[in-house]
């Protein structure tokens, strides 16, 4: 996965356009670091890890975001719409 160094991240403007206004669903969010940099750029973002410690970084460092503590061989729920998904 590629990884965002700032607003200015040749990624950001391309997600973005692939999402528009739908959640970016990322597989292995693992503490939110990404996640955080996508909410930031103004993204709707929607998480899922296996590690349960992860999640619990993840909430607190994303507040807005919806994040899930799951294994990714099991069904999961998902959103109406994904616009880009994130591995």
């Amino acid at each position: 996965m590629a990884e965002f160094a700032s607003d200015s991240d040749p990624w950001l403007p391309l997600i973005a356009d692939r999402a528009g206004d739908q959640p970016i669903l990322e597989l292995g969010c693992g503490g939110g670091r990404d996640s955080a940099t996508l909410a930031d750029a103004g993204q709707s973002v929607v998480g899922i890890d296996l590690s349960a410690e992860s999640i619990e970084r993840a909430k607190s460092r994303v507040p807005s975001a919806r994040f899930h503590c799951q294994d990714l061989r099991q069904p999961f729920p998902l959103p109406a719409g994904i616009g880009v998904v994130l591995a």
